[in-house]
């Protein structure tokens, strides 16, 4: 092979090899810094929210916090009366909470309707008095819709 050919295929796979690197690290810049607007806006929701915790929401459970994860608004709530370690069974109360979560975002429609449109989950992150986890439920935007009974 020439002295030229070779330089020639050294420049043209450089050439190839430097495209392929500006690539991946476009592609990789889109991807970690560049946020949809749907994420940007439950992002603002829930730190509007957040600004009035930590308080009181039910006898015994305080909502402490409030963000925004991906596409989840998570709160995170304290139980006052509640020591995980002598919690004899927090699955009861999980199911029920789980429960209760789906019927609050199925009536109040008005505003998790944006929610739903927005795609947004909403994550209920639970702890007992000392601040350990105990479990945590979720709504989907399918959840927020009560299905109806037809005949």
């Amino acid at each position: 092979m020439k002295k030229n050919t070779k330089i020639a295929l050294g420049i043209s796979i450089g050439v190839v090899v430097l495209a392929a690197k500006i690539f991946m690290a476009v592609s990789s810049y889109k991807r970690h810094y560049q946020t949809p607007k749907e994420e940007i806006l439950i992002s603002k929701i829930a730190k509007e929210k957040n600004k009035g915790c930590p308080t009181i929401v039910a006898p015994f459970t305080r909502m402490d916090s409030i963000f925004a994860k991906n596409k989840t608004i998570v709160h995170c709530y304290t139980y006052l009366n509640v020591d995980k370690d002598s919690a004899k069974n927090t699955q009861d109360i999980k199911e029920a909470d789980q429960a209760s979560l789906i019927s609050f975002v199925q009536a109040d429609s008005n505003n998790y309707k944006y929610l739903k449109k927005l795609g947004c989950n909403v994550r209920h992150k639970m702890y007992d008095s000392n601040g350990k986890f105990l479990y945590s439920v979720e709504a989907t935007p399918k959840d927020y819709v009560r299905e109806s009974i037809t005949e």
